[in-house]
């Protein structure tokens, strides 16, 4: 089948970049400097209001599009065609590998402000033609699952799940990503079945959540033979199973609901969860659970949607509202309260073939940037909390780093991880963040410096670049 002109695939990747990278590449090989070792690193300046870390996410694809990372012939023609790369330069197009190495921190671990938390080095034109791809990998992933990891704080120990909808996501590709950030921090999975293609999880225990939503009541001549058809055919075959009630009219519904209920096993009611995705939540989560315990049916559950994200969940948790399981799926898929993140991808330094290393930061004030090759040192408390990071040179020892070597010389050193090492990687990261920065209203920043040696070489860089220093 053709592709449709609008279709995305990973083929298109190459050619997103801007065509100034191509430019400046073109600028570098005249002047013989596109082969030279030079070293860039993304930093995230700032982090959204109230939030007191970022969740590292995006790893794994972005290593995979780097080593397939190359430019087909009708690509190279047109960048020719388009005199942003000149007719000596097609050759080295044409046989694009990356060359370079890659480290990062790793997926699941906590980051701050300000901390390079991936670096990559390898020949200059290389390097610089993964600009956009490093921007754009990371960007989504981090947000989502740290909107999903802020949810997890939020509804305590109530059962949760930062839903991926399909229907609520901006794009395919979100909904993928999502629903795995759904997986790392919550303990329900996903409800889309392409989220159990993969060979991981071929042996899944599927305790998803399916719904008999408002499309299905309403096919039927009235909800009465919706619900019990619900019941008889589609509760058995799963441990957990959602029945709207407010179709029509919500109290009526339970009420419907309830004398269909009659007669089932105390194992099967322990099974039915209850919807809430309209109207007053607090107040109808109060009016269910009382209807539900008069009628002895004490063990069907609650469950809240209605566009809830972390700050709803904490006051509906502060109150008490008797809602057993929580759905997050607009607020969350869309990150609505942190739409985007200020990334960088910077240069850092230059190494000669002569040996000879030239240090480069950014100097224009309130977005500095430290020169050299830097590693990101955690240190931790008497009780294994996380105190403080220090950001230093990658040859300096100041507590455990964190940036771990994925790729060398363009062949990756790590193999692929499956989400159960990811989730365990989170979950024992996650516990050693703590508290107040874990506070969904945080105002705290933690503290992270710059080494002693790292100071000095901005100094030596901003002694040769400005006149007052």
């Amino acid at each position: 089948m053709e592709k449709h002109q609008f279709s995305f695939s990973e083929d298109d990747i190459p050619m997103m970049e801007y065509a100034n990278i191509f430019l400046g590449n073109s600028i570098w090989m005249k002047a013989g400097k596109g082969f030279e070792e030079a070293t860039f690193e993304i930093t995230v300046r700032d982090i959204p209001k109230n939030w007191g870390y970022l969740i590292m996410y995006g790893l794994d694809r972005f290593l995979t599009y780097v080593q397939n990372f190359g430019f087909s012939k009708e690509d190279v023609e047109l960048l020719k065609k388009m005199n942003l790369i000149t007719e000596e330069q097609t050759e080295y197009y044409r046989n694009f590998k990356f060359h370079g190495s890659v480290w990062s921190i790793e997926e699941g671990v906590p980051f701050f402000a300000g901390e390079p938390i991936l670096r990559i080095t390898g020949p200059m034109a290389e390097v610089n033609l993964m600009t956009a791809l490093a921007l754009n990998a990371f960007s989504y992933p981090i947000r989502v699952l740290t909107k999903a990891a802020r949810v997890k704080v939020a509804s305590k120990d109530k059962l949760f799940s930062p839903a991926a909808a399909v229907v609520r996501a901006q794009g395919f590709e979100q909904v993928i990503i999502g629903q795995k950030a759904a997986y790392l921090t919550g303990p329900i999975n996903p409800i889309q079945p392409n989220f159990y293609k993969s060979k991981e999880f071929e042996n899944a225990k599927f305790n998803f959540q399916p719904n008999i939503n408002h499309a299905t009541i309403k096919s039927f001549d009235n909800e009465r033979e919706a619900i019990k058809l619900a019941l008889k055919e589609i509760l058995p075959r799963f441990t957990m199973l959602q029945i709207m009630v407010d179709t029509y009219n919500m109290k009526e519904g339970l009420k419907t609901l309830m004398q269909e209920m009659k007669g089932l096993p105390q194992k099967e009611l322990e099974k039915i969860y209850v919807p809430i995705d309209s109207g007053d939540v607090l107040k109808t989560a109060k009016y269910m659970r009382k209807e539900l315990d008069k009628h002895k049916f004490n063990t069907v559950k609650i469950v809240a949607f209605s566009n809830l994200e972390e700050y709803k969940i904490k006051k509906l948790v502060d109150t008490n509202t008797p809602i057993d399981y929580y759905i997050c799926v607009t607020e969350v898929t869309n990150v609505s309260d942190a739409p985007s993140l200020e990334m960088v991808f910077k240069m850092s330094e230059v190494r000669y073939p002569n040996g000879k290393i030239e240090y480069k930061a950014k100097l224009t004030k309130g977005k500095e940037s430290f020169p050299g090759r830097k590693q990101i040192f955690r240190n931790y408390d008497e009780k294994g909390l996380m105190k403080g990071d220090i950001i230093g040179l990658e040859t300096e020892k100041l507590g455990e780093a964190l940036l771990v070597k994925f790729i060398s010389n363009g062949e990756r050193l790590i193999a692929r991880e499956d989400l159960f090492a990811t989730k365990d990687r989170f979950l024992k990261n996650f516990k050693q963040i703590p508290k107040n920065y874990k506070n969904i209203y945080c105002k705290d920043k933690f503290p992270v410096e710059a080494s002693k040696e790292l100071k000095k070489l901005l100094k030596i860089v901003k002694k040769k670049h400005l006149k007052k220093h």
